[in-house]
């Protein structure tokens, strides 16, 4: 899951290119899930 920044999209292949520099090539993720916000409990826990 990502969640974006001031309202802008994350870009799928900049995140990769991130992650690929830190993790190791069957760790990647094979694909990224954009969320506006973390889902809450009513509260407000993760």
């Amino acid at each position: 899951y990502v969640i974006g920044t001031a309202g802008l999209e994350p870009d799928a292949s900049r995140l990769r290119e991130q992650l690929r520099l830190s993790l190791a090539e069957y760790m990647l993720p094979s694909a990224f899930v954009s969320l506006e916000s973390l889902p809450l409990t009513a509260n407000g826990k993760l």
